[in-house]
């Protein structure tokens, strides 16, 4: 691949990856869960539990309120990544680059998935791909575009 093939796949996937960091994530937020939920409450003097004055129970739920703000974010950056990749995949004018593309990108298949969808071969789809990042036209910087 070329150079520039390689900065519009790195963009291409942007949303794959960012959906991995929202299931990282969300996987930190159960375990935190899960500790919280087993931590118990002392509402003796002033709601500590641990003689320090702070409530080892509410700062679990802190985290984990702040744990959900992230994801949120996270889901939110995602909507509009996807949003813009589906902008520029659509705007590759061969149906069958357009669907390589899509079912790559947009819905997260292998090669291997994409090529028994297409019904070609794996080899076929990776040759389709490359022609298909050529018609991609990106813009990663307001006076450039790839």
């Amino acid at each position: 691949m070329t150079e520039e093939q390689i900065e519009k796949t790195v963009w291409l996937n942007r949303a794959f990856h960012t959906k991995h960091a929202i299931g990282a994530l969300e996987s930190v937020r159960n375990e935190k869960q899960s500790m919280a939920a087993s931590c118990g409450m002392n509402y003796e003097n002033d709601g500590s539990t641990n003689g320090s004055g702070e409530n080892r129970q509410e700062q679990k739920l802190i985290n984990l309120c702040e744990i959900d703000h992230k994801i949120n974010q996270a889901r939110k950056e995602l909507i509009r990544i996807y949003s813009e990749i589906e902008t520029v995949i659509n705007n590759v004018e061969d149906i069958e680059l357009r669907a390589v593309l899509t079912y790559h990108y947009l819905s997260y298949m292998t090669w291997e998935t994409v090529a028994e969808k297409m019904n070609y071969s794996v080899r076929t789809v990776k040759y389709k791909h490359k022609k298909a990042l050529d018609k991609v036209c990106i813009v990663l910087h307001p006076a450039s575009v790839i």
